[in-house]
């Protein structure tokens, strides 16, 4: 996630807009070479960004696995821009459950991983995010205009 100006919880409705706030960085990362082959930056709750990303996938020649989080909009937009050429699955993490009443930035605890096939024939066992969410954090880590929970985010698009 980039901020661009200010956090979204601090955005008026005067100020609301295409590049003001939350924004997030949709990469396609190659399973094993890690190549990234696309990338798009834009708001995570619109149809247009997501049909933006997953058009850049659209000219693919021949038929390959997405694995995504458990975002609704994904599997919209896969469904309707790839339904011909990616096996689609979801890939959910789930933690146990965290006392309410305290506040920490610790992360709670890891419960287990849920694979799902949504479209097409994969193999769940090799369905995954670890890659590209290891590619996050190394971006995090080197460009801290990509940080969380820091003074140094970006006020540029």
């Amino acid at each position: 996630m980039v901020l661009c100006g200010k956090h979204q919880r601090y955005v008026t409705p005067e100020e609301a807009g295409p590049h003001i706030g939350d924004a997030y960085t949709f990469i396609g990362l190659e399973r094993t070479s890690k190549l990234v082959l696309a990338w798009h930056l834009g708001k995570r709750d619109g149809e247009k960004i997501l049909r933006n990303s997953w058009r850049k996938f659209a000219t693919a020649p021949s038929r390959f696995d997405v694995s995504t989080d458990a975002l609704q909009p994904y599997e919209t937009m896969i469904d309707m821009c790839l339904y011909d050429r990616a096996n689609h699955s979801q890939v959910v993490k789930l933690f146990a459950k965290r006392d309410e009443y305290r506040e920490s930035y610790r992360p709670p605890r890891f419960g287990c991983v849920q694979k799902t096939t949504v479209t097409g024939w994969l193999d769940l066992e090799r369905a995954s995010t670890s890659h590209v969410e290891r590619n996050n954090g190394t971006l995090r880590q080197w460009c801290k205009r990509l940080g969380r929970l820091t003074y140094a985010f970006s006020r540029k698009w």
